[in-house]
């Protein structure tokens, strides 16, 4: 069974469209939508936004069923100058942007007791690599709407610069952290709803929801189908 994890109504919307939902389950008000996609047992959900919310729902979801892996999907602003709207990113390697223990010897982006980094499972990323028109790099989380360009650019390559930064979010790493405790394989599965500064235009994320929903849609159809 695969877990499917994705934080606001608009990223789930086209899933659930395509998706023979057979059952619903109410956990602790956590809808989980359980049916076929390609012919592959999935559960699909709603996360919340944040960590800690995409942290408790990824862990309802691996404490009641037993999955294969977990796909994180959704949307992501852009670190990378190579990166324009509606690219799908494939994280490998994921960081909080937030976290700050060096007092106790860390790094910073390194959450105490834990590595530097969570790492998407190698078998899962290798399989995505198989696909036309996808970037793989490094995400960085936190609770932080990433809307100054600037001070997370300065961040990264204070605290980052020898990583592939990008794209930056709020729940990749959170949920790959609950996924390396419940030694659960994961993959991140994003697509760029905000490019920051870097082309001198924004679009409005109601605008890319629809596009954003359809394209991560079709992706993971194909992708689980492989």
């Amino acid at each position: 069974m695969i877990g499917i994890i994705g934080a606001m109504d608009e990223e789930i919307f086209e899933l659930k469209k395509i998706i023979k939902i057979n059952k619903e389950e109410n956990i602790f008000g956590v809808i989980f939508y359980q049916g076929i996609l390609n012919n592959k047992d999935v559960i699909l959900v709603k996360s919340k936004i944040g960590k800690v919310a995409s942290s408790f729902v990824t862990t309802l979801l691996v404490n009641r069923y037993k999955l294969d892996y977990i796909i994180n999907i959704g949307t992501c602003g852009a670190i990378s100058n190579k990166l324009k709207y509606l690219d799908i990113v494939i994280g490998d390697k994921l960081f909080y942007h937030d976290a700050d223990v060096r007092a106790f010897g860390y790094k910073y982006g390194q959450m105490a007791q834990c590595e530097p980094y969570f790492e998407t499972n190698r078998l899962l990323l290798e399989k995505a690599k198989k696909f036309d028109n996808v970037f793989i790099g490094d995400i960085v989380s936190g609770d932080e709407f990433v809307d100054d360009s600037h001070k997370m650019l300065e961040k990264v390559k204070q605290y980052f610069n020898e990583y592939n930064i990008m794209a930056c979010d709020m729940e990749s790493t959170a949920i790959a952290h609950v996924c390396t405790l419940a030694n659960v394989p994961f993959i991140i599965i994003r697509t760029i709803s905000d490019v920051l500064d870097f082309n001198g235009t924004k679009r409005d994320f109601s605008e890319l929801a629809l596009e954003s929903c359809k394209i991560l849609a079709h992706f993971i159809e194909e992708y689980i189908y492989e």
